[in-house]
């Protein structure tokens, strides 16, 4: 990591380019351990509102901040606030619970999936159409665009 304002811009490109794929990769994980618990019966989560995209409803503030400070140095790790589940509601609550549990990081895969597709057909666009990167203007803004997408869309397979 660089040293002074080149740093300081280096993290700051870091974190911006991480927190969009760290939010959703947390609010899509979360919302899978609520939805999969939902639909075995438990209706817990739904009442407490956490099945939502909404990521205030999954927002730990310490795993916030690990957030940031794992970034900070270069490694991007927190969490979110535990899906609350009741597993007496459950009809067979040994294998519920593992289908429960198993969602979250089950969901993170597909989501990591989902990034890398983005990124090929980013990478893809990029190259077909890179003659429209010679015009002033809109060249600049489409590759400004598709550069900040590509960015997002690495953080978001790696964090994921």
């Amino acid at each position: 990591m660089q040293e002074g304002i080149f740093g300081l811009i280096e993290v700051l490109r870091n974190i911006a380019f991480a927190a969009p794929a760290f939010i959703l990769g947390i609010v899509i994980h979360e919302c899978a351990h609520a939805y999969v618990a939902w639909k075995l019966g438990d209706p817990t989560a739904v009442v407490e509102g956490r099945l939502t995209l909404d990521p205030r409803a999954h927002f730990d503030p310490l795993g916030a901040i690990m957030f940031l400070l794992s970034v900070i140095a270069g490694v991007g790790f927190g969490w979110a606030k535990p899906v609350p589940v009741n597993w007496w509601r459950f009809r067979n609550p040994i294998r519920d619970m593992a289908l429960v549990a198993a969602a979250g990081p089950l969901a993170n895969f597909v989501l990591a999936f989902i990034w890398y597709v983005l990124l090929i057909v980013i990478v893809v666009a990029m190259r077909l159409l890179e003659p429209f990167f010679a015009i002033p203007v809109v060249g600049s803004i489409f590759m400004i665009a598709m550069i900040v997408l590509e960015n997002i869309a690495v953080y978001g397979v790696a964090i994921n």
